[in-house]
């Protein structure tokens, strides 16, 4: 039913006055970015060079991009455009074939004003590829302080950028025109005008590579990374792989974070009150993240912040416990010439050295015979049961306290002598935001050595389109039903048909109250639960009447339109049918500056010669009394499928003929 209605309410054919003269020649480029950013350009004549500043929402034109399931809008772009061309650019969109159509003052090209009346050739296409469209494969870093170079991985397809000039080294000739990170532009050149590297693989030839950008900004927070190509590809798209789901359950691909250097005074009073100040970068809340202190974990009231300090005042003493919560990251210790796991070792023992990792998989502990613990905390993003993976070499234990944030609670939920391979714990029921202590115990006797973990929720907001680290789940469901067919009888008792029937007559009243606003609006009428699309205000009769007749459920029947004033802003309706009366079930405009009004003129009367089938609101073609069991076998099976106007000849699409 919904596809008869949508069928039926596009169909408006006739070319008003403010389409007259316009004219698609051809668009380039053909090809395009599955994620959107490709500049494409419409080349003809008589396009509007400026949008309509009015009241309305209308606009002057609209650029729409139509495959054989989708339509997108194409973003204008008035600063490049005029009347002999049309500049947008295309929005992320799936792949496949499209067909650029214009609408002009809300009203849609006729086919024949687009690439010669040709309006499917290949001039009138564009094609939406993963081949031509840039990614992002890793980074080089994923957190570091703001401010920073970073090498961007990937399919670049040319080792130019804005400014170049020449070829690339694969003889391409696009460039890479921008690159942005959340915060803003993260620039391709140094402060003498050098770019900071650009790459490509194979000596050159290749369309992977790589360069080199600097993040101009102190922002702090989750940030995202894209870069834009000029020509076909448009902007990058990331892999999954590169895309992370940070602590506040967002997605990310780096993040940049603030730096504590000092903090004075370093002792204070247990009952609080202890004016402290950090000393450090990137405090001021730029980024929309207010700073935030903890002491002991309780709150220190915040009393003032720069970029680079700030100060608060103290709580009191908190409540004792083993171990507190620190800056971001893991603890790293290790104690060289100890193979012994259960070995008790402090700061003081011989050779210790400590470091920090922002992943739960430092790589590269370099050395042989040694004893490694890793000790912090797990702040799940959301509730949910959670379990956790681990890999090393060599030996491992695992504790983790399920309770909170005691290491005195701490389990030992994995312990493997050779753990080259990874083990999973069970679930337990996590609270978000809660701190839970975990500790990692490890053993390294010869060759390589590694740690990595990794916790497991089983719920999440995200799904593998979005990024790597989200699981798909899967389900088998299994539906059973008694199938019950339903049967109806239609009977005709005391049917007789009268010698003359009433034509059904309505009076349509437009009224405005501003006629200047009132040129970029338009009105639409609906009757059998079908729309006669939209009209612009001060329609022709003949266009109205048009619009009308399109409609499939008068089954054959025809509508005249007399204008009933000058300014056509009344008209009369007839329906020239024998079949009774028509009712007009909704009418609607497109601002609230125009009002139509319905008044029925003359109430239909039928001849009873033939009668109609309904379902849902929807009707079949007229039927003759004594018609076959076959003919309403049709009508009826007519109800359940889309119908389409003569107008339309051919197929855009395997799908779409509109």
């Amino acid at each position: 039913m919904i596809l008869l209605l949508l069928a039926a309410k596009a169909f408006l054919w006739t070319i008003t006055s403010g389409q007259t003269g316009v004219a698609i020649h051809r668009t380039s480029p053909r090809y395009g970015s599955y994620n959107g950013g490709t500049r494409l350009t419409l080349f003809g004549a008589g396009f509007p060079a400026e949008p309509v500043m009015a009241a309305t929402t209308a606009r002057s034109k609209q650029v729409l991009l139509v495959s054989s399931f989708k339509e997108y809008d194409c973003i204008l772009h008035e600063a490049e455009s005029d009347d002999t061309q049309t500049v947008c650019y295309t929005p992320a969109m799936s792949t496949g074939v499209y067909y650029v159509r214009m609408k002009v003052n809300g009203i849609s090209l006729d086919r024949s004003q687009y690439c010669g009346g040709r309006s499917t050739s290949w001039h009138c296409r564009l094609y939406i590829s993963h081949g031509y469209t840039p990614f992002i494969s890793a980074l080089n870093w994923t957190s570091s302080e703001p401010q920073q170079a970073i090498q961007v991985n990937g399919r670049l397809y040319t080792s130019l950028i804005s400014s170049s000039e020449g070829a690339s080294t694969n003889s391409r000739i696009e460039s890479i025109t921008r690159v942005w990170v959340t915060s803003g532009l993260c620039n391709l050149y140094n402060e003498s005008g050098e770019p900071y590297g650009i790459v490509l693989n194979n000596e050159g030839e290749s369309y992977w590579g790589h360069f080199i950008c600097k993040i101009e900004s102190s922002f702090v927070g989750n940030q995202n990374l894209s870069f834009l190509v000029s020509g076909s590809f448009g902007r990058s798209s990331a892999y999954t792989s590169a895309t992370l789901v940070s602590a506040d359950n967002r997605l990310y691909m780096m993040q940049t974070y603030a730096v504590v250097e000092d903090v004075s005074p370093k002792q204070g009073s247990v009952l609080g009150g202890t004016l402290l100040t950090i000393t450090g970068k990137y405090f001021d809340d730029r980024s929309g993240i207010r700073a935030r202190i903890l002491v002991g974990g309780e709150e220190c009231v915040v009393q003032r912040v720069t970029d680079t300090q700030i100060t608060c005042l103290t709580p009191e003493r908190p409540v004792n416990r083993s171990m507190y919560s620190g800056g971001r990251g893991l603890k790293l210790e290790v104690v060289p010439g100890v193979n012994t796991i259960a070995t008790e070792f402090n700061a003081t023992s011989e050779g210790y050295w400590t470091n920090f990792y922002d992943h739960g998989y430092p790589y590269g502990i370099e050395g042989d015979n040694f004893l490694s613990q890793i000790q912090g905390f797990f702040v799940p993003a959301m509730d949910g049961n959670y379990s956790f993976t681990l890999g090393a070499d060599d030996q491992i234990h695992f504790y983790f306290n399920p309770n909170g944030s005691d290491s005195n609670g701490k389990l030992l939920l994995v312990q493997q002598i050779y753990a080259n391979w990874r083990t999973t714990t069970g679930k337990y029921p996590l609270k978000a935001g809660e701190e839970y202590y975990y500790e990692v115990r490890h053993v390294e006797y010869r060759s390589q050595a590694y740690i990595r973990l990794s916790a497991y929720c089983d719920k999440s907001l995200y799904s593998p389109a979005q990024t790597a680290w989200a699981v798909e789940e899967r389900q088998r469901l299994s539906i059973e039903s008694t199938i019950s067919r339903e049967i109806q009888t239609v009977e005709f008792r005391n049917w007789e048909e009268v010698g003359n029937s009433v034509e059904q007559v309505w009076d349509l009243q437009l009224t405005c109250s501003n006629e200047t606003l009132c040129q970029s609006t338009g009105f639409d009428v609906s009757f059998f639960q079908t729309s006669t699309g939209f009209l612009p205000y001060g329609s022709s009769g003949a266009a109205v009447a048009s619009a009308f007749n399109n409609i499939l459920a008068l089954g054959g029947d025809r509508v005249t339109v007399e204008e009933m004033d000058v300014n056509r802003h009344r008209y009369r309706i007839t329906f020239n049918s024998h079949r009774g009366r028509f009712e007009l079930n909704a009418m609607s405009t497109n601002d609230a500056i125009l009002q139509i009004i319905a008044t029925e003129h003359q109430v239909g009367v039928p001849k009873l010669d033939t009668f109609t089938l309904m379902l849902n609101g929807y009707v079949s073609s007229p039927l003759a009394i004594g018609s076959s069991a076959e003919q309403i076998a049709a009508a009826v099976s007519s109800l359940f499928g889309p119908k389409c106007p003569e107008k339309i000849e051919r197929r855009i699409g395997r799908h779409t003929v509109y």
